[in-house]
């Protein structure tokens, strides 16, 4: 299930759209373990992992399984077309597209019912192709540079109160300092990730 989270900036709300019926319009298959997961802490409460990758065998699978359901095509319409539809400037074909890689990543990472602000900690790392594209267009969108933390740029988006993170070819997004701190230390191997963890390894190959 989805978990609520702060009002996001265009790029956030993007990452948290993928999985409905967008992606890279790359070919060949995608490894079972998404390099987006390195950007995911160990102790990660849930996590939704997304293949981009629209030649992939996971898109063509849910392709014919979608294709069962009345109405699947006009729904996958509607979805491209919200995307591709302007949003506060961004468009996706032009300005999301040119950037995004094959794979994404999101988790809740921390709860927290007293805190009103920040019930949920939520993570997203998303695979990057050009990454002076993508900080183009964070600074674009009200991304204001704030200091760099352990050589990754870091951003910080007031009208949503949400911050992002440009290490290599990984962007990485928070509705939190810490928490975005926290997929950073994943993402450089100061700390334990996701994709290490044997009992999660093992889970998924078993998916």
């Amino acid at each position: 299930a989805a978990a609520p989270a702060a009002p996001a900036p265009p790029i956030l709300l993007v990452a948290m759209l993928l999985a409905a019926g967008c992606g890279a319009g790359s070919t060949g298959s995608s490894a079972p373990q998404s390099d987006a997961l390195r950007g995911i802490p160990a102790h990660a409460l849930a996590v939704v992992q997304i293949d981009l990758d629209r030649g992939s065998a996971a898109w063509r699978a849910a392709e014919t399984v979608g294709a069962r359901f009345p109405h699947w095509n006009r729904l996958v319409a509607e979805v491209h077309g919200s995307l591709d539809a302007p949003s506060g400037g961004t468009r996706y074909d032009r300005d999301i597209a040119p950037w995004l890689g094959s794979s994404a990543a999101i988790a809740v990472t921390g709860v927290n019912v007293t805190d009103t602000a920040h019930p949920l900690d939520v993570v997203a790392s998303v695979d990057v192709t050009d990454t002076a594209k993508l900080e183009a267009e964070l600074k674009a969108h009200e991304g204001r540079r704030i200091a760099d933390y352990h050589g990754a740029a870091q951003y910080h988006d007031t009208r949503g109160n949400t911050y992002a993170a440009v290490s290599g070819h990984t962007l990485l997004l928070a509705n939190t300092l810490a928490t975005l701190h926290s997929g950073e230390d994943a993402l450089r191997g100061a700390a334990p990730r996701l994709s290490s963890d044997r009992t999660f390894r093992s889970a998924m190959a078993q998916l």
